[in-house]
């Protein structure tokens, strides 16, 4: 059980990484977050009231595991790493609603691809654009962004969403 605890904090590690970076709305965090939890609640009940079986290395694996689940979830380091470069896609969203095109730059902790406002009056943040999907920041007066596969409700308008263009 000593591997699993490592597994676990290695696969927390690689979560949160990807959180911050984005790349986890490419699979919905419910394909993380759900053998995670099921980990955690399967072999916290299989030591619970066992003398002997609740050791470190156990209890760690489910704390881990757990851990896993909720960042997969909630997104933390996504949400972080967007508070820390704010201020910077705000700018750049002024720009860009002003009429100058953003290109390839860098808006705090992320790199920006290209930039678009959309018909609806939403100002996109591009991270990832190609001609499969666009990946990015959408600064919208709605609560829903129309064509978007999955997105990420950041507070004040802001979204981190992903789009696949087929």
């Amino acid at each position: 059980m000593k591997l699993g605890a490592w597994l676990w904090g290695i696969a927390l590690i690689l979560v949160t990484i990807a959180s911050a970076e984005g790349w986890i709305v490419r699979v919905s965090p419910i394909l993380i977050a759900v053998p995670a939890v099921l980990f955690a609640v399967g072999a916290g009940a299989f030591c619970i009231g066992r003398p002997g079986l609740a050791t470190l290395n156990r209890i760690l694996s489910c704390v881990f595991a757990g851990l896993l689940a909720l960042v997969a979830i909630s997104q933390v380091p996504l949400r972080a790493m967007f508070l820390a470069s704010r201020d910077d896609l705000e700018s750049i969203a002024q720009k860009v609603r002003g009429g100058t095109p953003c290109g390839c730059q860098s808006a705090g902790s992320f790199e920006l691809s290209a930039s678009q406002v959309t018909p609806e009056g939403n100002i996109c943040l591009w991270v990832t654009s190609n001609p499969v999907e666009r990946i990015g920041f959408v600064k919208t007066s709605t609560r829903r962004i129309l064509g978007a596969r999955y997105e990420i409700d950041l507070g004040g308008g802001w979204h981190y969403a992903r789009f696949k263009d087929e």
